[in-house]
């Protein structure tokens, strides 16, 4: 587990689960390739963008880097709410057939708004569980 001992995995999950203020030392401090390379390795740069934003620390962050987030996390709305027009047609598809289905997993999380922005959440497909018979 080498991310433990890693400042940019520590910055993450402080950035992410605390609401302990992050110096701008430590932001100033950050290896933003090595960043990017966990953040996407975890499927959290949409997330890590937000918290960012709303951590007020844009300011302290290369500005490069900042618009390449933003760009991913913008791209990942956009498929989200593709996603969850895709859903509800299946949605429409199923019931007009009487077959019971529920969504798992990233689809059930973003149609039950688990999370304050729909792009926070990389979703790459849609799961489904039917009753054996349908």
């Amino acid at each position: 587990m080498w991310y433990l001992k890693n400042k940019e995995f520590k910055f993450l999950l402080s950035l992410i689960f605390s609401s302990k203020r992050i110096d701008k030392n430590t932001l100033s401090q950050l290896n933003l390739k090595e960043l990017t390379k966990i953040s996407s390795e975890f499927l959290i740069i949409p997330l890590m963008y937000s918290k960012i934003k709303v951590n007020n620390y844009t300011k302290h962050i290369e500005k490069a880097f900042l618009k390449y987030i933003k760009e991913i996390y913008e791209i990942n709305l956009k498929r989200n709410h593709i996603l969850i027009n895709e859903i509800n047609e299946i949605s429409d598809l199923l019931n007009k057939e009487n077959i019971n289905h529920v969504y798992i997993k990233g689809a059930s999380l973003i149609i039950s708004n688990t999370y304050d922005v729909k792009s926070e959440r990389m979703i790459g497909d849609i799961d489904i569980l039917t009753e054996d018979d349908d």
